[in-house]
């Protein structure tokens, strides 16, 4: 039987990343609520990236709504956690 993986001991609760992300604290990450967590990792927002940014965050808005969810935040984070490496100053 497969056990399931350790969870990583330095990276925050999705729930509480959540939680930071969402300002205005409605329950949702709307666009600047993204672009601020995106400069917050230390990217740089320019126009070009932010059109990127958005179909990328688009494929984990599963309802098509315009924003993310906590329901889709957890897939977001997995994939962050999982896939991309910590950032350093850009």
């Amino acid at each position: 039987a497969l056990s399931p993986a350790a969870p990583i001991a330095e990276a925050p609760a999705p729930s509480a990343t959540f939680r930071k992300y969402d300002l205005n604290g409605d329950g949702v990450l709307d666009k600047d609520e993204i672009v601020n967590m995106m400069q917050s990792l230390g990217y740089k927002t320019d126009e070009a990236y932010l059109e990127n940014l958005m179909e990328a965050f688009a494929t984990f808005d599963q309802d098509d709504s315009g924003v993310i969810e906590p329901f889709e935040f957890e897939a977001l984070y997995a994939h962050l956690v999982c896939c991309c490496p910590p950032l350093g100053p850009r």
